[in-house]
């Protein structure tokens, strides 16, 4: 089980409470971010609600699924994917992302970063997250029940240029939103980019 000593690869420590991003070791503030141009969410979960919103009031144009994706893969992201990069983000359910993973293979992109979502009970989440390298977390017990929030930022701050094979695994727990329903799969935000450079 996690627990508050639980650490992160390349030396990034965490502690029990939610991320929010910190200074990346090794990036500058003129490193170039991606660009995300579509946030896609699940309406079937408040969370995801959350973090739609907290990206469609930055700007970010947003499209809710109830599970179900083909609609988006026809009539929007294939078109899109076709006419060149496009990174796209999202917090859904399991299952949602990995169809859109084995969809983003046949048009050479990849998920980039990856944060998973687990309940443990009514009152905690567990969060695992692997990503790129320059990607650093830190905590804020704030924000202790505000993770949607914090995973827009997350997928905001994500670096433009990716290496493959560069990143990192982390792992924490903190509190579930007030009054969470329960899931029926974990929850997880994702990026999805063009395939990583070597």
């Amino acid at each position: 089980m996690t627990n508050r000593r639980e650490f992160i690869q390349h030396g990034v420590a965490l502690s029990a409470a939610p991320f929010v991003l910190g200074p990346a070791v090794g990036v500058t503030a003129t490193t170039q971010r991606m660009k995300p141009v579509l946030a896609i969410f699940d309406h079937q979960y408040a969370e995801s609600r959350l973090f739609a919103s907290a990206l469609a009031a930055q700007g970010l144009p947003t499209h809710g699924i109830t599970g179900d994706v083909t609609a988006l893969w026809y009539d929007d992201l294939y078109h899109r994917w076709a006419q060149g990069a496009s990174p796209i983000v999202g917090l859904t359910g399991a299952s949602s992302l990995f169809c859109l993973e084995q969809l983003a293979w046949k048009v050479e992109r990849r998920v980039v970063f990856r944060a998973e979502h687990r309940q443990i009970g009514n009152t905690r989440v567990e969060h695992r997250l692997t990503g790129p390298e320059p990607l650093s977390v830190s905590t804020n017990p704030r924000i202790e029940a505000s993770w949607p929030s914090w995973s827009a930022s997350a997928v905001r701050g994500l670096p433009a240029t990716l290496r493959r094979g560069v990143k990192f695994e982390a792992r924490a727990t903190g509190s579930a939103l007030p009054d969470s329903a329960a899931w029926e799969e974990p929850l997880v935000t994702w990026a999805i980019a063009l395939k990583p450079a070597a």
